[in-house]
């Protein structure tokens, strides 16, 4: 009989990962690659940056999930890999190369639709919570892979950075962060600020509300999916063994944490903004500025016509109940003209010189003409950046490399990458010959103060009001389509203000509420290979003629 082993391979958007499941439930090794360091000092993903990097990192990578789960490719029963929706430049590369790696072992090939993997991340944390089996990792690093990038005469290092050595394994460089699913219990050293301005009352913390929740048997659940290219409601319902699919909702515009990054840039922070903005907005008043929704009205003007994309030809927006439409790209141009109105352009422009100088790479940043003085509050308690520990009953990582948590502290410390991947922690030479020593990251203490209370009560409201309207548009489509469960999930899901939100809400419905780890919340394989686990059941296989589908879309 075999394990029901499968090999994940996913590089949708800007991180190649690969993850070793058993037989859908406990996660073997989990490796992502993340190229933050190398987009944020455009401020977004570019294309074909993403591709070249998933070019450089998928043969390191998966060579990484093999050794670290103790298996070879003979041992694998499957392979499966993300098909779409995503960059179809990134998604070739994951694609081409499981595409090999099964033909030459002669296994079976499952294609995987991306938003399926983010809901089968709360599902394998559910099972992985039930059956207690997370496996232990070895403390053996001699299969971590040497790394080189011989064409710029840039090098990158291979070190045991371990943070624990049975929770995660980091790898120095942009390029590699390697950490196998934290489990429930990295939510222990969270904690929500009750006396924040409309902070919910009465909530226990976090990892009560949330890990330890029994899961419940099989049955038909709400799934948001709610990340940086994507906020769509699923009603997920299981049938012997798999699951099926109905769109009930989803943004008609921009994401929301599209919203998130362009707001953050906006405002003068870094690329990812959303860990900025969830950092900042515990010290605002979410009340300050009073963002509202509108309500959306019917597409009448779409009605009778052919959609222009594939996913649009599966569920029209003119099909769905404008009750459960999104739409945050009026919110970001609220905060614009909030910005305009309040002459806080200048404010903004002097904060990202200081926090990112033009000679780090940081895009059309001046310094000239901007003046910031910090703003003293000495009533943020703040704590020094190279205070971060590694031990796991000290640190906990949040959401990709920029957030780490500690607990004992009122907020975690934020870390963004160096704005100059390039550099490599070594001196860089400008065009005029002069020597720059590259920057440290920007932490969230130089980003607090130089922020003016003003403007952490925008940051404030701004997540407030979106927190609020997925809130509330997903708990009344639960409502009004009887489920009793709902799973939140994809990157935005690792945001404390929506989780603890989101409980409160739950918990007053009497409605089950489920989160995937934090570590499963941003994009990872090991979701990849859960969701392909009913696949294999099913011996429902992709040939040799899969190719990428970037608008591919998921339920009817």
């Amino acid at each position: 009989m075999t394990r029901g082993l499968i090999l994940a391979i996913e590089s949708s958007c800007d991180e190649t990962a690969a993850a070793v499941v058993e037989r859908g439930s406990r996660t073997l090794s989990s490796v992502v690659a993340s190229q933050i360091a190398t987009h944020a000092r455009y401020g977004g993903v570019v294309p074909e940056l993403a591709s070249r990097e998933h070019l450089r990192a998928i043969v390191p990578v998966v060579r990484a999930a093999l050794a670290q789960a103790n298996i070879t490719l003979s041992d694998l029963d499957a392979i499966a890999v993300t098909s779409g929706p995503g960059l179809a430049g990134a998604l070739l590369v994951g694609i081409t190369y499981a595409k090999a790696l099964a033909y030459a072992q002669n296994i079976p090939l499952i294609a995987i639709n991306h938003l399926e993997g983010h809901i089968h991340a709360v599902l394998l944390n559910e099972r992985e919570s039930a059956t207690d089996c997370h496996p232990e990792q070895s403390r053996n690093t001699d299969w971590l892979p040497e790394l080189s990038r011989n064409t710029d005469g840039l090098s990158e290092r291979v070190s045991n950075n371990d943070c624990h050595p049975e929770r995660a394994k980091r790898v120095e460089g942009p390029a590699v962060v390697l950490h196998p699913d934290a489990g429930a219990s990295d939510l222990a050293s969270e904690s929500w600020e009750t006396n924040q301005p409309g902070a919910p009352s009465s909530l226990q913390p976090l990892a009560e509300r949330v890990g330890n929740q029994e899961p419940p048997p099989d049955q038909p659940a709400l799934a948001l999916v709610v990340s940086g290219g994507h906020t769509h409601l699923f009603l997920a319902r299981p049938a012997h063994g798999a699951w099926t699919y109905t769109l009930i909702g989803r943004t008609v515009d921009d994401a929301a944490g599209e919203a998130y990054d362009k707001v953050a840039k906006l405002l003068g922070f870094g690329y990812p903004g959303g860990p900025w903005i969830d950092a900042l907005a515990r010290h605002g008043n979410p009340l300050a500025v009073p963002f509202a929704f509108s309500q959306i009205k019917t597409k009448l003007h779409l009605a009778g016509k052919t959609p222009r994309t594939k996913a649009a030809l599966t569920a029209p927006i003119a099909n769905l109940d404008t009750h459960f439409l999104f739409s945050f790209s009026g919110i970001k141009t609220a905060v614009l003209r909030y910005v305009e109105l309040h002459n806080l352009r200048e404010e903004a422009h002097a904060r990202a010189a200081r926090l990112f100088p033009p000679q780090y790479g940081h895009p059309e940043q001046s310094i000239k003409d901007c003046h910031l003085e910090p703003a003293h509050n000495t009533d943020r308690h703040l704590q020094p950046a190279h205070d971060i520990d590694c031990h796991p009953e000290r640190a906990k990582r949040v959401e990709g490399p920029a957030v780490v948590l500690q607990p004992g502290a009122p907020e975690p410390v934020l870390s963004l990458p160096n704005a100059c991947p390039e550099s490599d922690g070594r001196n860089l030479t400008s065009e005029t010959g002069e020597t720059i020593t590259p920057k440290p990251p920007a932490t969230k203490q130089e980003a607090l103060a130089l922020c003016p209370q003003p403007t952490l009560d925008l940051i404030a409201s701004f997540q407030h009001a979106v927190v609020g309207d997925l809130m509330k548009k997903t708990f009344v489509a639960a409502e009004s389509l009887g489920v009793r469960r709902i799973l939140v999930t994809g990157g935005v899901a690792a945001n404390r203000e929506l989780r603890a939100r989101f409980t409160a809400e739950a918990a007053r419905r009497h409605v089950r509420v489920a989160f995937p780890t934090l570590a499963l919340s941003t994009d990872n394989a090991a979701m990849i290979a859960a969701a392909a686990w009913p696949r294999l059941q099913a011996r429902e296989f992709a040939d040799q003629s899969l190719s990428a589908d970037p608008s591919l879309a998921l339920g009817r």
